[in-house]
């Protein structure tokens, strides 16, 4: 299963991978890369479940596959590590306003592709983005909201067209995206 989980900033996409990392109680290997300091993605075990493949590094507050220089490179991972037989999990900010990439993969692989959309306000979002500055810096100033706006909607429009053609797309709160992702997986 490929599983793609989409949001804007503060949504809660690497929070969610990382509540799922941490249901994953076996061997966790970071897949490591020359050009790369932090880790390109994991793999995970959980008997009996699949090993799961997560793409992107989670050492930061913001993780995901927003460090990974281009979609290729993203996409080409995806397809490995599927086609090596694993599950795979992925999430990033930019791929979240991306709808060519992820349709295309959709199709590829439409009876083993999941894209979750995170039904969370642009409010909520705000919100989340401006704790997560303020933890680094107390005196930071709040996010100018227009550019999370701006990505809420772009996502918003790719999820509704990734439903109206029929791909494998579902919304969820934070709470049942994690429950989904679970059930999918197996754990």
């Amino acid at each position: 299963m490929i599983i793609n989980i989409r949001g804007t900033s503060g949504s809660g996409k690497s929070t969610l991978v990382r509540r799922i990392m941490g249901m994953y109680t076996g061997c966790r290997a970071g897949i490591k890369r020359p050009d790369r300091k932090r880790p390109f993605g994991y793999i995970l075990t959980h008997p009996p479940a699949l090993p799961l493949v997560v793409i992107g590094h989670y050492e930061s507050p913001c993780g995901g596959c927003d460090t990974i220089k281009t979609y290729a490179e993203v996409f080409q991972a995806v397809r490995d590590a599927h086609e090596a037989g694993y599950d795979v999990l992925f999430e990033g900010l930019l791929l979240s306003t991306d709808k060519n990439h992820i349709t295309e993969l959709a199709l590829d692989y439409k009876d083993d592709h999941l894209i979750i959309g995170l039904d969370v306000s642009v409010e909520v979002c705000l919100e989340s983005v401006n704790a997560r500055r303020r933890a680094k810096n107390p005196d930071a100033e709040s996010v100018n909201p227009k550019g999370t706006i701006s990505k809420h909607g772009t996502n918003r429009r790719a999820m509704t067209q990734f439903i109206h053609h029929g791909l494998n797309a579902e919304w969820h709160d934070r709470e049942s995206a994690f429950t989904r992702i679970c059930e999918e997986l197996g754990i």
